[in-house]
């Protein structure tokens, strides 16, 4: 009888044992998932990251353009004025041989 209550005991204990050791793969299963959900957050933190990164060049890169053509602008400005500054010059200059004209019609 103490043999078979010997044999129980040490069958009870190694139930016991086997139960500890699947608890510990458990936990080490939950702690390696855990690991790999904080992986998973870093990688899309990065990704966050990127994407802003990303839409900030987009905006600089409108702001060069939106600079680019206001500095076309203003040089078409600057030619059209230009042009009007000759076209005045040139009526100015008609004006003058059109006056030199009249008085040596007059002269004459």
């Amino acid at each position: 009888m103490r043999t078979v209550a010997l044999v129980t005991k040490i069958m009870g204990t190694i139930a016991l044992v086997t139960k500890i050791m699947r608890t510990v793969a458990l936990v080490t299963k939950t702690m390696m998932a855990a690991v790999l959900v904080t992986k998973i957050m870093v990688t899309v933190a990065l990704v966050t990251k990127i994407i802003g990164t990303v839409a900030l060049a987009t905006k600089i890169l409108g702001t060069v353009v939106l600079v680019t053509n206001a500095t076309r602008t203003v040089a078409l400005a600057t030619n059209i004025i230009r042009t009007v500054v000759l076209v005045t010059k040139i009526r100015g200059t008609v004006a003058l041989v059109t006056n030199v004209t009249r008085t040596v019609v007059l002269v004459t």
